[in-house]
């Protein structure tokens, strides 16, 4: 799975006694995501796994003192602003439609308002 090599590099480049800090989706109690989805069109662009998955998979490779904090409240808005502000003028340079493409901003509509 490409999520475990990417948390393995993570923790072999990490100095001892540091910390790795992350924004990670998951899957909810459903495991039912609705496509698309802001970062995938579709389930072979989505690579989404349970928090308790994720939690036992960092410490399977090393992690310890591992926690959550649940903020899909705060992500959720942050959607509903970002939305408005596409809508209400021009794109900055920078911002998540160029990672997502020209789709992206009616991708996010979808999960916004379901």
């Amino acid at each position: 799975m490409q999520i475990d090599n990417f948390f393995e590099e993570i923790f072999r480049v990490l100095k001892k006694d540091t910390f790795f800090a992350f924004s990670e989706h998951g899957l909810g109690p459903k495991r039912n995501p609705i496509f698309p989805l802001p970062w995938a069109d579709n389930e072979k662009m989505s690579f989404l796994i349970e928090p308790d998955e994720t939690k036992e998979l960092l410490k399977k490779i090393g992690f310890k003192k591992i926690s959550f904090l649940e903020s899909g409240e705060k992500y959720l808005e942050g959607y509903k602003k970002s939305i408005k502000a596409k809508d209400s003028s021009k794109l900055p340079i920078l911002g998540m439609h160029v990672i997502g493409g020209s789709t992206m901003f009616e991708r996010k509509k979808i999960q916004c308002f379901l």
